[in-house]
């Protein structure tokens, strides 16, 4: 009997480890989602601006490449 309890402490223990790292990657999810769609949402919003930019990005790119 002694036995049971010991092994379902020690299964009530990963219990709570694992809600634990369930609720800690749900919040991380949950932040990369709201960052995802900022992001979009000014891209959005500043597309004319941003596609303007686009061939100094991409000079750049091959500055770097080339280096």
């Amino acid at each position: 009997m002694e036995k049971y309890i010991v092994e379902y402490k020690e299964i009530g223990l990963y219990a709570v480890i694992v809600v634990f790292i369930g609720l800690v990657v749900g919040m991380l999810a949950a932040l990369f989602g709201k960052v995802i769609i900022l992001i979009s949402n000014f891209s959005n919003s500043c597309s004319v601006y941003l596609i303007s930019f686009l061939p100094l990005a991409d000079l750049d790119i091959v500055y770097m490449y080339k280096k």
